[in-house]
């Protein structure tokens, strides 16, 4: 699936790389990139932020691999005290983390404004658009 931003990308690494916070590990198989995965370290936290691997070579478990090198990096090197998956509640994600938060958020509209009635709306819409998506998958 292409990126909805794709300029957003490239000027989060090149502003992570430049405060010296970006962690990218590339794994190859015979010199062809298969996984890769984008790690935000600061103040002693290492946040995993991009994950992707080429589905053609799953069974090698090139995303399990390069996670078990850069948790290795992050603890070891960066000395992080925190690695955190951010959003999301994949499975996999279960066998790298003893714990785990729960982030909830509350969003309001004014039903009596016009820009109230457009912003539950595109919500409204958006969940019914993933919701869709989802059934499609």
């Amino acid at each position: 699936m292409p990126e909805p931003y794709p300029e957003f990308m490239p000027s989060l690494i090149s502003l992570c790389a430049a405060k010296g916070w970006l962690r990218l590990g590339i794994a190859y198989y015979d010199e062809e990139p298969i996984a890769a995965q984008l790690w935000i370290v600061n103040q002693g936290r290492a946040a995993i932020y991009k994950l992707a691997y080429d589905e053609k070579f799953a069974h090698l478990s090139p995303g399990t691999i390069l996670t078990a090198h850069l948790m290795q990096h992050a603890i070891d090197v960066d000395k992080v005290h925190e690695v955190d998956y951010l959003t999301g509640d994949d499975a996999y994600k279960k066998d790298w983390m003893s714990h785990r938060r729960e982030r909830l958020g509350l969003v309001a509209y004014n039903l009596r404004s016009f820009w109230g009635l457009i912003g539950i709306s595109k919500h409204i819409a958006g969940k019914i658009r993933k919701k869709i998506l989802k059934s499609l998958k």
